[in-house]
């Protein structure tokens, strides 16, 4: 008598957000392979103790066939987008940061939004969170498109959020960013991500911040946007005059003349803020909230800097943004992800120097206070918010925790998150004031 072997079915309930849309979806994984087929498509699905599951599907007339064995999951529920890339290579993983490969990219959209397919190349991105198992990728189109309801463009980004256990920190830095008006705030999308049929997990999607029309959608003939970063390692650089902060163009690409010439400009402004007089430099009112949405989330990394943008046209000030980067933010331990520790949460976010001089500012004292009341209020709304984007990516984080099996529980790290933002609020009371 043959040994019988057992497969799983997963029937997944879901309160969705009205306006993803989200379809059910016939999920199969099977090691390191995912295959999800929307219920529309499929015929039907046999199970042979010998041969295995068979899906039959009635639109390509294909099939899919699997073993049955312990480690076999289906579960059928809704589903995030799923890009799958396929490079022109055979590879299991993009090699470098620096090397764009050819490739073919399919966006399903499950619902959510269009399905798209286009050509595509694409390299690694990052700097520590590149050095992580799980990798972040750069996207770049020919020519501009919309994926996931995001501005159409030409470059995208892929952020693994290795992290962070809740896959929700980047989306929560950008909604409340978008609750304070900040100017050009990412949007973001999550989806699961197969690269050369490999699941490599959940992943979220958003512009790459820039200037350009799906970022900061201003003329970059006469604008500058500088990062201030202690990587340090772009092509042109330069440290402050002042400070000594480590400034580099983001973009557009200068010859020297412009080079120097922005160059001067950032000099001058440093200038005026060491003497508490930059407002006619800098735009307080964005700068507060800028400076507010890492103060709440208390995000250390714009301490070192890293990953601080600023951007200027010409006859205009310098605006703070696109907000970016929050690896080191909400509790994170140096050695190992973020798990919302709750030791130093009542003090402030670690600055840099140009940023202490900046806030001494009369508008920006009484912007950051106008604006912290404005959001204090609106606490019910961001926990509301995490619990409808954490329902929205519930399959695909449970996928990506069975992937990425070093990650903190998913449900238990959004307990923690949301109650490590209630303590947050509270101890902003008291450094900010009511």
């Amino acid at each position: 008598m043959k040994k019988r072997k057992i497969i799983t079915l997963w029937c997944v309930a879901f309160i969705g957000i009205a306006a993803l849309g989200q379809e059910s979806v016939l999920q199969v994984i099977n090691g390191k392979a995912y295959t999800p087929k929307q219920w529309t498509d499929i015929e039907r699905i046999s199970f042979n103790v010998d041969e295995g599951v068979m899906i039959i599907s009635d639109v390509d007339e294909g099939s899919l066939s699997l073993p049955l064995q312990p480690s076999l999951s289906i579960p059928s529920g809704p589903t995030v987008p799923l890009i799958e890339i396929t490079t022109e290579e055979d590879l299991e993983e993009i090699p470098n940061r620096v090397d764009y490969k050819v490739a073919s990219f399919k966006l399903s959209g499950f619902g959510n939004c269009d399905d798209v397919e286009r050509d595509l190349n694409i390299r690694g991105r990052g700097n520590t969170s590149w050095t992580f198992a799980k990798k972040p990728y750069r996207l770049k189109f020919d020519k501009k498109v919309s994926l996931c309801g995001l501005p159409a463009a030409k470059g995208y980004v892929l952020l693994a959020n290795y992290t962070d256990p809740s896959l929700a920190q980047f989306a929560l830095a950008t909604k409340i960013g978008q609750m304070l008006d900040l100017p050009y705030t990412n949007q973001v999308a999550a989806v699961d991500v197969v690269l050369n049929g490999i699941y490599k997990g959940s992943y979220v999607l958003t512009n790459k911040p820039g200037i350009n029309a799906g970022s900061v959608d201003i003329d970059e003939s006469n604008s500058i946007m500088w990062e201030l970063d202690v990587k340090y390692d772009e092509a042109l650089k330069f440290k402050s005059a002042i400070l000594g902060l480590p400034v580099m163009v983001s973009d557009p690409d200068l010859d020297n003349d412009a080079f120097e010439k922005w160059k001067r400009d950032f000099n001058e402004m440093e200038a005026a803020a060491v003497e508490i007089n930059a407002s006619q430099y800098v735009d307080m009112d964005v700068f507060a909230r800028y400076l507010l949405v890492n103060e709440i989330l208390k995000n250390d990394e714009i301490g070192w800097p890293k990953s601080v943008k600023l951007f200027k046209s010409e006859g205009g000030k310098y605006i703070f943004g696109p907000i970016w980067d929050f690896d080191a933010a909400m509790g994170h331990v140096w050695s190992g992800h973020i798990n919302y520790t709750t030791d130093k949460i009542n003090n402030e976010v670690w600055r840099n120097t140009l940023f202490s001089y900046l806030e001494e500012d009369s508008e920006a004292i009484a912007a950051r206070k106008k604006y912290w009341k404005e959001i204090r209020e609106r606490l019910p709304e961001l926990l509301e918010y995490i619990d409808e984007y954490s329902q929205a990516v519930r399959n695909s984080a449970l996928r990506n925790q069975a992937m990425w099996t070093s990650l903190d529980d998913f449900d238990e790290s959004l307990e923690k998150m949301k109650h490590w933002l209630q303590l947050r609020f509270e101890a902003l009371d008291e450094i900010i004031g009511q």
